[in-house]
């Protein structure tokens, strides 16, 4: 085989590797776009979640037994925990 012919195929084996990591470049790309919009979206329905579980809390519980357990950062956690025990408590 010749030089040129030698250096033919090297330079076509390194457009093709080139051009194969600029597709995979793209579809990561494409993918970190689509992961980032349903992060987003994510983030946007936990927050209205968030939003609405306050609002039952405000209108289930007592104005300083609410605005305690939403200060409080482990709030989340207490809910959950003691929330039946407050309804029984409270509402009963």
């Amino acid at each position: 085989m010749s030089f040129s012919a030698q250096m033919l195929l090297m330079l076509s084996i390194f457009l093709a590797l080139v051009a194969y990591h600029a597709r995979l470049v793209e579809i990561t790309s494409r993918l970190d776009f689509l992961w980032k919009l349903e992060a987003e979206r994510e983030l946007a329905d936990m927050r209205e979640t968030r939003k609405n579980n306050r609002q039952l809390l405000r209108n289930i519980l007592p104005d300083h037994v609410a605005h305690h357990f939403l200060l409080d950062r482990v709030a989340d956690v207490r809910i959950v925990i003691f929330l039946p025990f407050l309804l029984m408590h409270y509402v009963l």
